[in-house]
């Protein structure tokens, strides 16, 4: 993780540097997907101002401080991104819980491209799994494609399921996102 500290107007001292740059890393253990980090102080009509960015997979956190020292405002600028970063962490993983967006759940739990995901099912169909499920082309199975480029294209898509005639047996598939962040395949034999 990058961690850029700028100053205008003013000079921070090195261990002022030092201590912001361990307190970032100190925030990384609320949200390992940070990807950078920006801390701008500026020297502004006798006061210090601090902002404090951080690039945390796609959503931007911003914290403002205002103090009389350069210490002070970095400090508080920094107590504030904690407390955002640790909200921001805690709404993920409570929707994540509930069942939320799938753009929140684990990347490392769902299976790579190429990667072919089956799973043999026997009377384990949960009627509330397919609650909102909408079929946008009902009875439409005559694309034919293997399983891995069905998986691409639907995590691609913001659908949560996509039928198409399996290449590789000419069965009726249908590939669909759980809630987990898994994903599940239902073949239908001819």
């Amino acid at each position: 993780m990058r961690v850029e500290i700028t100053s205008r107007h003013c000079d921070i001292p090195e261990n002022l540097k030092e201590r912001v740059e361990t307190r970032v890393q100190k925030i990384l253990r609320y949200d390992d997907r940070i990807q950078e980090a920006r801390v701008v102080v500026n020297f502004e009509r006798n006061r210090f101002n601090a902002e404090a960015t951080v690039k945390s997979n796609g959503a931007f956190l911003v914290s403002h401080a205002e103090e009389d020292t350069d210490k002070n405002a970095l400090e508080q600028v920094l107590d504030r991104l904690e407390k955002q970063v640790r909200r921001h962490h805690d709404r993920v993983v409570k929707g994540r819980k509930k069942g939320g967006s799938l753009a929140s759940a684990s990347i490392e739990a769902m299976p790579q491209v190429g990667e072919v995901v089956e799973e043999k099912f026997e009377n384990v169909f949960d009627e509330s799994d397919y609650e909102g499920l909408v079929a946008e082309d009902p009875g439409d199975f005559g694309v034919a494609m293997a399983i891995p480029e069905a998986l691409a294209m639907l995590r691609a898509s913001s659908r949560d399921c996509l039928g198409f005639t399996n290449a590789d047996n000419d069965h009726k598939t249908l590939l669909y996102k759980r809630r987990d962040g898994n994903f599940g395949v239902v073949e239908v034999e001819p």
